[in-house]
């Protein structure tokens, strides 16, 4: 678990810095396409050593896959708003990714328990109640934590700062079940390359192409060498821990990447420390119990 959450954390620091320029650079579009095509083209390579002839093929007829697709094209959308507004405090955006425990619930009722598609791991929880219950908890510790973020005016959109671990949560269990089914690479090869047409449109509508320079390329270069290494990590991790500790394991790096991110800014790091302490202790808790 240790393991498996240092490597989790290193995937969250290179994304929140990812989504952080997309969110504030002057050609944010075509770093989104570049981003966008490196990943296609680096999963196209490696995909013959994770996927048996004829995955795709076997996806296209999968009801989930298209309902994977449909929740999974928004999120760099919606994340980069977020990062957009509240890039002043990746602690913020990091905390308020923990209201996914609120949508834990709901998302496994839906994916699981109405559309029938099922975990091939166990549940940390062993019953509903103490999912329900898990979340309650961690929901009073948020509430808590966002409360100074909210009033020190951190946070300029709180529509985003919601609708982001809303949207992904959802996006993330039906994920994970579609990669523990066999889809271990397609799944982000094709939602990078609707994500890529969409970069192009919104490039093009902003005339980004006209201001690629040598500085544009280097920041460009730089975020590709930080984020490489986070595709394998998701994949690996994926496969071993159930949907719904792969979003407390992912929800949980972030916060830590985030206090990384923040370190060096003027704000109340014991709060965070606080925090990240508290849902730690109560997720191992859960756990191990």
């Amino acid at each position: 678990m240790i393991l498996t959450l240092t490597a989790l954390t290193y995937v969250s620091y290179s994304e929140q810095a990812n989504f952080k320029a997309l969110g504030t650079h002057k050609c944010k579009n075509i770093m989104g396409l570049a981003l966008s095509i490196f990943t296609v083209v680096f999963l196209t390579l490696v995909h013959n050593y994770f996927e048996e002839p004829g995955t795709l093929i076997t996806l296209i007829n999968n009801p989930l896959f298209w309902i994977v697709i449909m929740l999974d094209t928004p999120v760099a959308f919606i994340k980069r708003k977020n990062y957009e507004y509240n890039h002043n405090s990746i602690t913020a955006i990091s905390g308020a990714m923990q209201l996914s425990f609120i949508f834990l619930p709901f998302a496994a009722w839906l994916i699981s328990d109405i559309l029938g598609y099922k975990s091939n791991n166990t549940s940390m929880f062993s019953s509903t109640h103490d999912l329900f219950l898990y979340s309650i908890v961690i929901t009073l510790a948020l509430g808590i934590y966002l409360r100074d973020k909210i009033h020190l005016k951190e946070v300029n959109s709180l529509f985003f700062l919601l609708l982001t671990p809303a949207w992904m949560s959802l996006s993330l269990y039906a994920f994970v079940i579609l990669i523990q089914s066999g889809a271990f690479i397609a799944p982000f090869i094709i939602g990078s390359v609707i994500n890529s047409f969409i970069f192009i449109v919104l490039a093009s509508k902003n005339s980004e192409f006209r201001q690629l320079d040598k500085e544009v390329t280097k920041d460009i270069a730089k975020q590709i060498a930080l984020l490489s290494p986070a595709k394998p990590i998701v994949i690996w991790a994926s496969t071993i821990l159930s949907p719904e500790l792969f979003v407390i394991g992912k929800r949980l790096a972030q916060l830590i990447s985030g206090l990384f991110h923040d370190w060096r800014k003027d704000t109340k790091k014991h709060r965070d420390i606080l925090f990240i302490i508290t849902v730690i202790s109560v997720t191992l808790f859960w756990l191990y119990k």
